[in-house]
């Protein structure tokens, strides 16, 4: 039986599993209280969890 694996490479302005441009979150992380990103505290909260959680990754 032949296993066929499928591979998809995403482009450099999206993230995995992200709603968002990469763009958008790397404005949210770099200028914590200066930006206009359409997002709810609690997401650009959760944002910034996850990019310190990865960060060492």
């Amino acid at each position: 039986m032949l296993h066929v694996q499928i591979h998809h490479e995403l482009p450099e302005f999206l993230v995995s599993y992200k709603r968002y441009k990469s763009e958008c979150i790397e404005t949210v992380l770099t200028n914590r209280s200066n930006h206009d990103i359409p997002a709810d505290e609690s997401t650009l909260y959760r944002w910034i969890d996850w990019f310190y959680f990865y960060v060492e990754y």
